[in-house]
C-alpha cells in the first residue's frame, strides 16, 4: 500500500506544478490584456521588458538552451507584450509535455556573476513560477495605482 501512496504523491506533485503553470499563464494573459489598451509610460515599459527577458532566461535554463540574458527596453510595448504572452503559452505547453522522468532531470541554471548550480526541472519551474507571482503582484499593483514606483 505504502509505494501505490508514494506514486500518488509524485503524481500529485507534478500535476499540482502543472496546474500553478497554468494558473501562472491565466494571471499573465489577465495583466497583458489590461495593459494593453493603456499608454505604457517608460518606467513601466522597461518593468515589463525586465518581466519578459528574465523570464527568458528561466525558461532557456529549464529547457536547458543558452540564453544570454541582456535587458533591452528597445522593443516597443506592444512587442513586448505579445512576446511576454507567447512565452507564457511557450512555458505552458513545455512543463505539459513533461513526463516524470523529464521532471526530475538535472538542470543548469547559469547567470553570470550570481548563480551557477544544477537543480532539478521541477524545483526551478517552481521558482519560475514564485518570481514570476511577484511580478504579477508588482504589475497588478501598478495598474490600481499607476503613481507606484517598481523599485524592489
Amino acid at each position: 500500500m505504502l509505494p501505490e501512496t508514494n506514486t500518488n504523491i509524485r503524481a500529485n506533485k507534478y500535476q499540482y506544478l502543472q496546474e500553478s503553470v497554468h494558473y501562472h499563464v491565466q494571471c499573465s494573459r489577465k495583466i497583458i490584456q489590461n495593459l494593453k489598451p493603456k499608454s505604457i509610460n517608460p518606467a513601466l515599459k522597461d518593468k515589463l521588458c525586465q518581466i519578459w527577458q528574465v523570464e527568458s532566461a528561466w525558461f532557456a535554463c529549464i529547457r536547458c538552451v543558452p540564453h544570454p540574458y541582456r535587458h533591452d527596453s528597445q522593443f516597443l510595448s506592444e512587442e513586448i507584450l505579445n512576446s511576454w504572452a507567447q512565452l507564457s503559452n511557450q512555458f505552458s505547453a513545455y512543463v505539459w509535455s513533461l513526463n516524470e522522468s523529464r521532471m526530475n532531470e538535472m538542470v543548469h541554471v547559469y547567470i553570470p556573476g550570481v548563480l551557477d548550480f544544477y537543480i532539478p526541472r521541477f524545483n526551478l519551474i517552481q521558482i519560475c513560477i514564485d518570481h514570476s507571482k511577484i511580478h504579477h503582484e508588482q504589475l497588478s499593483k501598478l495598474l490600481v495605482n499607476p503613481v507606484s514606483d517598481f523599485k524592489y
